[in-house]
């Protein structure tokens, strides 16, 4: 018998010998061990310290630089911490000589109804209530504001209401409420060589500088 022939006999032997699933049993065990060490690695603690530790310091970090950008922003623009918060806040009070609520309400209602859409269209809504107050609500809903005509106390009171107004809001609040001084200023001072103080909408006492007190508490001017 040639030598190739018996090569090929021992080759067959060798095969029906062999139980095709010990090798597959094989292979899936070298497997496990694998997984088994990846799996130990990866729970060990120095790993779980590295995995779990990291990212929880750019969190905290993260916070922190949050935290205190919120914490500058709002001193600037005279905002308490949320624990010493109150529903409603009197951000100025602008004592008058004489007003005519009724005549000067709806002047201040028309301008206030003309600058809703800045910066953008939405922006704020205007409502004109039954008690005589002229509500203004932002649209993120953080905050409002309310203005109010006091005859009795001589004075027009302006509050904001909202115990976390939001940054943007803070900013557009002041830049509406810059307006709305522009607009007193002009009611009560506008014109004057036509008309009397005796016909005007608002007047103010001695030494009429009670829109620029009222300005100095805002933080941002309208340009």
């Amino acid at each position: 018998m040639s030598s190739i022939a018996l090569l090929s006999i021992a080759f067959l032997s060798l095969l029906r010998s062999t139980n095709p699933l010990s090798f597959a049993s094989s292979s899936m065990a070298t497997n496990q061990i694998k997984c088994s060490s990846r799996r130990a690695y990866f729970q060990s603690d120095r790993v779980l310290g590295k995995r779990r530790n990291l990212p929880a310091i750019r969190t905290r970090a993260s916070l922190n630089s949050m935290n205190s950008l919120s914490d500058a922003f709002g001193k600037f623009f005279g905002v308490i911490p949320e624990q010493q918060q109150k529903p409603n806040q009197i951000l100025f009070e602008i004592p008058v000589q004489n007003m005519k609520v009724g005549g000067l309400r709806f002047a201040l209602g028309l301008h206030l109804m003309g600058q809703k859409n800045k910066p953008e269209i939405g922006a704020w809504k205007v409502n004109q209530a039954n008690d005589g107050i002229i509500d203004l609500f932002y649209k993120d809903e953080t905050g409002s504001l309310a203005v109010s005509f006091l005859v009795d106390d001589k004075k027009i009171v302006v509050e904001r209401w909202g115990t976390r107004p939001s940054l943007q809001y803070q900013l557009q609040e002041s830049l509406i409420l810059n307006s709305m001084l522009d607009e007193l200023q002009v009611l009560a001072y506008g014109n004057s060589e036509e008309v009397k103080d005796s016909d005007r909408l608002l007047t103010f006492l001695d030494p009429g500088d009670a829109i620029e007190k009222a300005r100095a508490t805002l933080p941002a001017r309208s340009a």
